[in-house]
């Protein structure tokens, strides 16, 4: 099934089945990327994009159980300086979808809208640019609590608030709180310049002439939506 799905050659994928505690099943299939064409094996590194949210709630909640955090704190209260619609939001609707927080990439298309492009894959916006976004507006999009929405910006301030909580770059609460007590040694929050991932597979589009990497986006630097 695997070998049908992926090239000799072609971008590819990385799959391990596990039973009871044990390895039934680890494989690579193509490889990493086309310029270097090394074959995806098990040590192989991915981006895990929005898997990454999970990794940022449990340190949350780790925060919360050492008394860092509580979940109905408010945003006014955590990170000082939100509008007036921070008052109602709590860490709890962060957490669960439920904030009416706006969609930070929406606020990306209407600020360049107005005032020309700023960001690109290679100017890539930081979570403290997406706060000062978010700063800007005066309202969310409705009444925390009231409707589920699936939200980045939610997870983004997340980082934000546990990086502020345990006084140290979230990066490096991720691997305090969650990957070194795993022993999940080679895994990380990339942050251009300041780390590296090992054996690296990269993203690709395929299109009519063949593959295209499209690794990077505007977006691809925001840690605690998908950073790891």
């Amino acid at each position: 099934m695997l070998k049908g799905l992926v090239a000799d050659g072609e971008p590819g994928l990385a799959v391990l089945v596990r039973r009871d505690g044990a390895t039934v099943l680890a494989q690579g299939h193509g490889v990493r990327d086309l310029r270097g064409r090394q074959p995806i094996d098990a040590r192989t590194g991915f981006r895990l994009a929005s898997v990454t949210k999970q990794m940022t709630a449990a340190t949350v909640v780790r925060l919360v159980r050492d008394g860092r955090l509580r979940y109905d704190d408010t945003l006014s209260r955590v990170i000082p300086g939100l509008p007036a619609y921070g008052n109602a939001i709590t860490i709890r609707h962060l957490l669960t979808h439920t904030s009416g927080l706006p969609e930070y990439e929406q606020l990306i298309d209407d600020f360049e809208k107005e005032k020309g492009p700023r960001w690109s894959s290679t100017r890539q916006i930081g979570d403290p640019e997406v706060l000062a976004l978010l700063e800007e507006e005066t309202q969310g999009l409705f009444p925390p609590g009231t409707r589920w929405a699936y939200s980045n910006s939610g997870y983004v301030l997340l980082g934000l608030i546990a990086a502020r909580a345990d006084g140290k770059p979230f990066a490096d609460v991720l691997r305090e709180r969650i990957f070194a007590p795993l022993g999940m040694t080679r895994t990380l929050a990339f942050e251009n310049g300041r780390n590296e991932v090992p054996d690296r597979a990269y993203g690709h589009t395929k299109e009519a002439t063949g593959f295209r990497e499209t690794d990077q986006s505007s977006t691809s630097a925001t840690l605690g939506d998908g950073g790891v």
